[in-house]
C-alpha cells in the first residue's frame, strides 16, 4: 500500500498526451506521502486506516490550494483537475463520490442538491464543478479540499472529494476513517468478485475436465468439459458420493479398479498428488469406454495435515491411445513380417547407418541383431558391393524412386530393391533395403535357358506356332513363338499381354463364342482341345487354322495356363472346299444328265411320235383319197412341231449355259418393246384358249440386260401362264421401278400353286411338271433356264401364288451397268 501526494504533478503532466509517462509514474513503487501541501492530520488518519487494504493499492491524494486555484473558476474546470486527468488517461469512468463534512455545504449546493441529514452524504463527483462555479465566494472561505483516488494496477476502483472547514480535519476523523474503510471493503469485494470471475471463466473454459471432491467424498463443482467427457448431467454429480450404481473404472488391462484405488480417493487418503494416471471410464452416451489421463491434487486449508478436498483434472486420450495402440500393433506386425521371412530387410538412414533390421540380415553378416544396430552397412560389405549400394541409396534419396538390382558376392547371387521412406517434412531421410538370395533360382534359370533354347530350336522348325496363354476372353498370351508372324502377320510382342492386339481380336467373329465354350468344356473334362477356325490376318485376309491345346495345372490341381500349337490349314481347307464344290457340281451334273435324258426320252420323243403317227395316218388317207380330216391332222402336226421346237430351243439354250458356251452380252433395253414382241409371238396360242394377254410396261422403262436371255425368260413365263390359265383368263406383263432395279412381273388368274409346289420350282434335282388346263404337258426345264439367265445378271427370280387364284412370277433387272 502506498500514498502518493500529487501536489507535485500538474494537470499538464497527467494529460492524455503524457499517458505513458503518467501511468508509469502512478504504477511504480509507492512513494511515501509528502507532507508539504497536505495536512499531516489527514495523512495520519488515512495512514492509520490502510491496514486492511490490498498491498498493491495506491491512494492518490491531491490537495487544492484554495487561495491560488479556487480564486478563478477556470482553475478548477480547465485545465482539468488531477482526478479528472487520471480518469481521462485511464479511459475509465469512475464511481465519483463527494463526502460533505459540514452542513453549510448544503447551503452552497441549494438549488442543485437535496437537503440531507448532517453526516456522511454522497453526490455525483461531476456536480462539484457546478457547485464551485455557482458558489465561488462561499467556497473560497473553505480552506481544505482533497481529491482522493484508489488505484490497483492502473485500474481505478474508487475516488472521492473531501471538503473540510478550516481546522475541522480531526473533528471529522471518523468520517475519513469510514471513507477509507468503505473504500477498502469495496476494493476487496471487487477484487474478490474479479478473482471469482477469473476462476469461474478459467474453470469453465478449461480444455480439460475438472471437478472438486471434498474429503467426505462428495463432488462440489464440475465443469462443462468433464460433463461432456463423462456423458452425464450436473445433477448426477453435485453433492453425491456414488454417481451411478454401475459406475466402474478400468485400468489399462481392462480390469476393474476398486473404489478405494480411484486417483481422487488415493490423493485424499495419502494427501499426495496423483499425476497422469490412465483409466478407462464408461460413457453412457457413447455406450463405450473412454480413456482419460487423470491428475488429482489435494488441497489443504488452515494448516491442516489432511486435505480438505481434491482438485481433479482429466483429459480424453481415447483417440491418442488408440493411435498409439495402432502404431504398436503396426510395429509388432511389421516386426513379425520382418522376422517371418528369410529375405533380408534393413532400415537405413541417409548415411547407411543401420536403424533396424531382421535376424536374417544379422545372420548373413554373422552379427547379433542388437550389435548391428548403429553400424554403417557400407563398412560391412565388400568394397565394390558397398560402393554400388551407396550410389544406389544416394539415387533413391535424390529422386525419391526405388532402385532394383542384382549382385554376386561370396558365392551368392543377391536380388535387392531399395525403397524411399518420406518423412513428415516431405523429404527422403531413410530407405528400406530388401535383399534375397537367388542363387538357386539363378541355377534353375540357367538350366531352363538351356532347355528353352532346345525347345526354341524345335519350335522354330515346326509348321506353325506354339503358345502359352491365360484362360480369359482375350486369350492373353504369356508366350508365343516367332512363327506366328508368318501366319497372322503380327509379331510375338504384339500379342504378349495384349500389348498391341489380343489373340481373341484376330479370331473370326463367327468362331469366338464356340471356341470359348469348347475350351470351357475341355478344361472341365481334362480332355485335349482340337478345333478348326478362321482368323483375320494383319492385312485383313481370312485364313483357316487348326489348334490343338491343353490346360496346365499346378500340384494342387489349379489351372495355371493353357498351352498348345496352331498351324495354317488354309490350303487344305481351300482344297476341301474345291472338292466339295466339285462333288456338288458332279451331283448336279448327274441330276442334269438324268433330267436331260428324261426330257429326251419322254418330252422330246412324245411330239415326234405324234408327228410320225399323224404323218402315217395322212399318207393312208391320201392313198384312199379321204381328205375329210386332213386339216385337223395337219393342225396336230403343227402343234407337235411347235412343241418340239420350243423344247429343242430350251434344251439348246440350257445346254449352252451349262457348258459355258452361251455368250452374255448386256445392253440397254427398252423393256416395253421386248415384252410386246413376246406377247405378239404368243398371242395366237393365247387366243386359242380365249385368254387376254397384255403388256403394261411403260415405254420409259429401260434396263441393262442380255436381250436374248431376257426374251427367253419372258417367253417361258408367258407360255407357262397360258398353259395354267383357263379359257377366258387374263395374263398381264408389268414392271415396277425401285432405286436401282426394275421388278418385272408376269401374273395370271389361273390355277395357282401350293407352297410345296412353289418350293420345288427352279430346281434341277426335283422333277416337277404338271398338266395345263387343256392337259398341256411340260418339262419344268423352262423355269430352271429362267433362273440360270436371271442369276447371270446378278438378280433374283421368285414366285407368289395361291391355289385357285392364280400366280405371279417376278424377277429383277439392273437399271444401269453398275
Amino acid at each position: 500500500m502506498g500514498i502518493l501526494n500529487c501536489k507535485c504533478m500538474s494537470p499538464i503532466n497527467l494529460s492524455p498526451e503524457n499517458t505513458r509517462d503518467s501511468l508509469a509514474f502512478l504504477s511504480g513503487t509507492a512513494i511515501k506521502f509528502a507532507s508539504s501541501g497536505v495536512s499531516s492530520s489527514i495523512y495520519q488518519i488515512i495512514a492509520e486506516s490502510l491496514q486492511e487494504l490490498n498491498p498493491n493499492a495506491i491512494i492518490v491524494v491531491n490537495s487544492v490550494d484554495t487561495e491560488q486555484e479556487i480564486s478563478r473558476t477556470e482553475a478548477f474546470l480547465s485545465p482539468p483537475s488531477l482526478l479528472e486527468s487520471i480518469v481521462s488517461i485511464l479511459g475509465f469512468k469512475p464511481v465519483g463520490k463527494v463526502y460533505k463534512i459540514d452542513s453549510s455545504i448544503l447551503e452552497l449546493n441549494s438549488g442543485y442538491i437535496k437537503k440531507f441529514e448532517q453526516g456522511l452524504h454522497e453526490l455525483s463527483f461531476r456536480t462539484i464543478p457546478k457547485v464551485i462555479s455557482r458558489s465561488l465566494e462561499r467556497l473560497v472561505n473553505l480552506s481544505e479540499i482533497y481529491g482522493i483516488a484508489f488505484m490497483v494496477e492502473e485500474n481505478m476502483f474508487a475516488n472521492a472529494a473531501l471538503i473540510f472547514r478550516k481546522g475541522d480535519t480531526l473533528a471529522h476523523r471518523e468520517t475519513i476513517e469510514t471513507f477509507v474503510k468503505q473504500a477498502s471493503v469495496t476494493l476487496k469485494r471487487i477484487e474478490a468478485e474479479r478473482s471469482e470471475q477469473k476462476f469461474r471463466s478459467l474453470f469453465e473454459h478449461m480444455t480439460q475436465g475438472a471437478f472438486y471432491l471434498r474429503s467426505d467424498g462428495k463432488i462440489t463443482d464440475i465443469n462443462r468439459v468433464a460433463l461432456d467427457l463423462l456423458g452425464l448431467q450436473k445433477i448426477d454429480f453435485l453433492g453425491k458420493k456414488n454417481i451411478r450404481d454401475d459406475w466402474e473404472l478400468i485400468d489399462e488391462n481392462h480390469k476393474p479398479i476398486p473404489a478405494q484405488e480411484f486417483p481422487a480417493t488415493v490423493a485424499l487418503i495419502k494427501g499426495e498428488p496423483i499425476y497422469e494416471k490412465i483409466v478407462g471410464i464408461f460413457n453412457p452416451v457413447k455406450k463405450d469406454y473412454i480413456w482419460i489421463l487423470v491428475n488429482a491434487i489435494p488441497i489443504f486449508t488452515n494448516e491442516s495435515k489432511a486435505p480438505s478436498s481434491v482438485f481433479v483434472t482429466f483429459q480424453d486420450i481415447t483417440t491418442i491411445r488408440r493411435s498409439v495402440h495402432r502404431v504398436m500393433e503396426s510395429e509388432a506386425n511389421a516386426r513379425a513380417i520382418m522376422e517371418s521371412t528369410d529375405d533380408i530387410i534393413i532400415l537405413l538412414d541417409a548415411d547407411g547407418v543401420v536403424i533396424d533390421c531382421n535376424e536374417a540380415h544379422a545372420n548373413r553378416l554373422n552379427f547379433e541383431r542388437e550389435n548391428l544396430i548403429g553400424k554403417n552397412v557400407f563398412d560391412l560389405l565388400p568394397q565394390d558391393v558397398g560402393k554400388t549400394r551407396k550410389e544406389a541409396i544416394k539415387e533413391v534419396i535424390k529422386t525419391g524412386k526405388p532402385v532394383f538390382g542384382e549382385d554376386f558376392r561370396a558365392g551368392f547371387w543377391n536380388e535387392y530393391s531399395i525403397h524411399p521412406i518420406v518423412s513428415h517434412r516431405g523429404k527422403v531421410e531413410r530407405v528400406t533395403v530388401f535383399s534375397k538370395d537367388i542363387t538357386a533360382r539363378k541355377e534353375i534359370e540357367e538350366k531352363l535357358l538351356e532347355s528353352e533354347q532346345g525347345k526354341a530350336s524345335l519350335i522354330d522348325n515346326l509348321p506353325g506356332f506354339v503358345y502359352k496363354c491365360a484362360l480369359d476372353h482375350q486369350w492373353t498370351m504369356f508366350y508365343i513363338s516367332e512363327e506366328c508372324y508368318k501366319i497372322t502377320g503380327y509379331r510375338p510382342e504384339d500379342f504378349i499381354f495384349n500389348n498391341k492386339i489380343s489373340y481373341n481380336e484376330i479370331i473370326h467373329t463367327n468362331f469366338r463364342e464356340s471356341i470359348w465354350n469348347k475350351w470351357q468344356s475341355v478344361v472341365s473334362s481334362g480332355t485335349p482341345f482340337r478345333e478348326e477356325y478362321q482368323i483375320i490376318t494383319a492385312d485383313d485376309h481370312i485364313r483357316w487354322v487348326w489348334e490343338q491345346g491343353r490346360g496346365v495345372y499346378s500340384k494342387e490341381g489349379i489351372l495355371t495356363h493353357l498351352e498348345g500349337f496352331i498351324t495354317d490349314i488354309t490350303e487344305r481347307k481351300e482344297m476341301e472346299e474345291a472338292l466339295k464344290e466339285s462333288e456338288a457340281r458332279l451331283v448336279e451334273l448327274n441330276a442334269t444328265k438324268d433330267k436331260f435324258f428324261s426330257i429326251i426320252a419322254h418330252d422330246l420323243k412324245s411330239p415326234f411320235n405324234s408327228i410320225i403317227g399323224i404323218g402315217e395316218l395322212l399318207i393312208e388317207q391320201i392313198k384312199r383319197k379321204e381328205f375329210e380330216d386332213i386339216e385337223e391332222y395337219a393342225a396336230i402336226m403343227r402343234d407337235s412341231s411347235h412343241k418340239a421346237m420350243n423344247l429343242l430351243t430350251n434344251l439348246l439354250e440350257w445346254s449352252r449355259s451349262q457348258t459355258g458356251r452361251m455368250d452374255f452380252n448386256p445392253e440397254f433395253l427398252r423393256l416395253s418393246q421386248l415384252a410386246d414382241e413376246v406377247v405378239d409371238l404368243l398371242r395366237f396360242t393365247a387366243n386359242q384358249k380365249s385368254i387376254i394377254i397384255s403388256s403394261q410396261i411403260p415405254k420409259s422403262a429401260v434396263c441393262y440386260a442380255d436381250k436374248a436371255m431376257i426374251g427367253s425368260v419372258l417367253r417361258n413365263l408367258v407360255s407357262n401362264a397360258i398353259k395354267f390359265t383357263g379359257k377366258g383368263g387374263e395374263i398381264v406383263v408389268s414392271a415396277k421401278m425401285t432405286e436401282d432395279r426394275y421388278i418385272v412381273t408376269v401374273s395370271d388368274n389361273g390355277t395357282g400353286m401350293s407352297k410345296a409346289e412353289i418350293d420345288n420350282l427352279f430346281r434341277i434335282d426335283k422333277f416337277y411338271s404338271t398338266r395345263g388346263t387343256d392337259n398341256e404337258g411340260g418339262t419344268g426345264l423352262g423355269l430352271i433356264l429362267c433362273k440360270e439367265f436371271i442369276s447371270r445378271h446378278g438378280c433374283e427370280i421368285w414366285a407368289d401364288s395361291k391355289k385357285g387364284e392364280g400366280s405371279s412370277f417376278s424377277f429383277t433387272l439392273p437399271r444401269d451397268s453398275r
